[in-house]
């Protein structure tokens, strides 16, 4: 490691170069666990999906996966969701050439501007 306290590398080989004056979140950061139960499988397929309810549309929407695991599922779409709100999802998992269908709750919907990050929990 350098004695240089301008840039740090951190003695990484290709290492980026820390420049101490830029605001960073930290490299404790790197070393933050997943708490989730269930290990993810990271997906990049088309999920189908419907919301559930009283006075709700039965309209097929639809979203791009990031992952799923046994708990639940994470995804972007152009519609607009609210937490709380129960919608059935369709999709095909790839791995074990099947088709899926679950019941969800939205626990997650981040605006990203043109988009919704959804994350829903299997019900």
């Amino acid at each position: 490691m350098s004695t240089d306290y301008t840039t740090r590398s951190f003695g990484m080989p290709g290492a980026v170069t820390v420049d101490p004056n830029v605001f960073t979140q930290g490299i404790d950061m790197l070393r933050v666990k997943d708490r989730r139960a269930a290990r993810r499988e990271m997906m990049s397929e088309t999920i189908l999906f419907r919301t559930v309810g009283p006075g709700k549309s039965r309209k097929f929407l639809s979203g791009q996966i990031q992952d799923v695991s046994e708990g639940g599922i994470s995804f972007e779409t152009e519609t607009s969701l609210s937490e709380g709100d129960l919608i059935d999802i369709f999709f095909k998992r790839q791995i074990a050439y099947a088709d899926t269908c679950a019941r969800a709750e939205i626990v997650r919907a981040n605006n990203m501007g043109a988009c919704f990050e959804v994350g829903a929990r299997f019900v």
